[in-house]
C-alpha cells in the first residue's frame, strides 16, 4: 500500500519519538515531530553512559539524530503539544504556538520526568549541597570527568540510595522504574574507575537484574570495582557542620542499625510520567493508575490506545530502558503500517 499520502504526527523528540519517525520515514510516511526543547534527544542529552556496556550517550544520540534528517520527516523545535481531537476520521492537534495540525494519526512519545527527590525530606535534597541526585551525578560525568563534593573535592566515601520515589507507598509510586538498579551499578563503577581510592556503597532493597549482561555488571562491581552493597532502607540523613553527610539505616541481612558517614549522597530517582503525559493521558480518559497512557491490550496491542489511530511509544507507557524504547518505537511503526494496511493483529478469544 502507498503510505506517502498519509501523514503521521509524533509528540515528542526523544528517543521514542525520534525512532518511531524514521521508521515511518522508511515505510514511505510523510511525518512531523512536535519536540518542547530546542534540540531532540530527550532525556540521552543529559546521560554519560549506557549501561550495560558503558556506550556513550552521544554516538546514540546521533545516530537518531542522523537518520532523523529524512525528506520525510520535519521536526517542530521549542513547541509543546497540548491537545488532540479526532474530527471525521482524522485527527486535529493544538500545539503551543496555537496551530492546529492535522494528521492521519498521532503518536504519544511524551515520555516521562524523573521523580522529585525533595519529595522525600528524610533524604535533604535540595537542603544538604552534597546531596545529589543520579541524575546530576551523570552530568557531572559528562561535564566535568571527575565526581567532586560542593566544594570541590574528591569525595573520600559515597552512598548511593536506590528506589527513591518508586516502590514507595508514601508517595504513591507502587511500581519499579527498571531502570534505577543497573544505573546505581553503573555509577558506581563509574566513581571506582574515575577514583580508585573512593568507597562506594549501595543501599538498596532487592537488587533487580533483569536485562541481559545486568547480573554480570553487578557481579564485576563486586569482584573487580570493590563496590559495596548493605540491603536496607536508609531513614534518615543529616548534614554536618563539615558538610559531610551522616547516614542512618538498617542493615536487614544482619538485622543490625548502620551509621555512615559519607562525602556525597546519590538518590536514585525513579521515573514518572511526564507533566504532557499526565495532562493528555487525563484529559483524552487513556490514563492508567500512574498517570502513563493505557494501551489498547498490554499483550497484544500495546502500541495502541484505546482510541482508534492513537499510537503510544515508548515511556509514555511506562519505564522503560534505552533498548525496550527503541524497540517499542519500531514496533508501534509497524502497527501504524499495519492501521493502514488493514491487517490488524487480532487478541484470541
Amino acid at each position: 500500500m502507498n503510505m506517502d499520502d498519509k501523514k503521521i504526527l509524533i509528540a515528542g523528540g526523544g528517543p521514542a519519538g525520534l525512532e518511531t519517525a524514521n521508521t515511518l520515514s522508511r515505510l514511505g510516511f510523510i511525518v512531523e515531530v512536535i519536540e518542547k526543547e530546542a534540540t531532540t534527544g530527550g532525556h540521552l542529552n543529559k546521560w554519560h553512559q549506557l549501561f550495560p556496556n558503558f556506550r556513550d550517550t552521544t554516538e546514540v544520540v546521533k545516530e537518531l539524530q542522523q537518520r532523523s534528517q529524512h525528506p520525510n520527516i520535519t521536526i517542530s523545535y521549542n513547541e509543546s503539544f497540548l491537545d488532540v481531537k479526532k474530527v471525521n476520521g482524522h485527527f486535529e492537534s493544538l500545539t503551543s504556538k496555537r496551530r492546529i495540525i492535522e494528521s492521519d494519526a498521532v503518536v504519544m512519545a511524551t515520555g516521562y520526568e524523573t521523580f522529585d527527590a525533595a519529595r522525600k525530606e528524610e533524604f535533604g535534597y535540595g537542603i544538604y549541597p552534597n546531596v545529589i541526585t543520579s541524575v546530576e551525578l551523570e552530568q557531572m560525568f559528562r561535564e566535568k570527568g571527575v565526581v567532586t563534593t560542593a566544594d570541590g573535592h574528591v569525595p573520600e566515601r559515597v552512598a548511593i540510595v536506590h528506589c527513591v520515589g518508586s516502590r514507595d507507598e508514601k508517595v504513591g509510586n507502587f511500581y519499579c522504574s527498571r531502570v534505577c538498579c543497573i544505573c546505581g551499578v553503573k555509577q558506581a563503577i563509574e566513581i571506582r574507575k574515575l577514583h580508585p581510592e573512593t568507597r562506594v556503597t549501595n543501599f538498596y532493597m532487592d537488587m533487580r537484574m533483569t536485562g541481559q549482561y545486568f547480573e554480570e555488571l553487578y557481579r564485576e562491581s563486586q569482584e573487580r570495582w570493590g563496590v559495596y552493597y548493605v540491603r536496607g532502607r536508609i531513614s534518615e540523613a543529616s548534614g554536618m557542620i563539615d558538610g559531610k553527610i551522616r547516614i542512618k539505616a538498617e542493615d536487614t541481612l544482619i538485622a543490625k542499625p548502620v551509621t555512615l558517614t559519607v562525602d556525597l549522597l546519590v538518590l536514585m530517582t525513579g521515573l514518572e510520567a511526564s507533566k504532557t503525559t499526565k495532562e493528555l493521558s487525563k484529559k483524552l480518559e487513556i490514563e492508567s493508575d500512574y498517570g502513563f497512557f493505557r494501551p489498547r491490550d498490554r499483550h497484544y496491542d500495546d502500541q495502541h490506545s484505546p482510541i482508534d489511530g492513537l499510537f503510544l511509544a515508548g515511556t509514555a507507557k511506562g519505564p522503560a530502558t534505552i533498548k525496550e524504547t527503541l524497540a517499542d518505537a519500531r514496533a508501534a511503526a509497524q502497527k501504524i503500517y499495519e492501521y493502514f494496511d488493514n491487517k490488524t493483529i487480532k487478541t484470541p478469544e
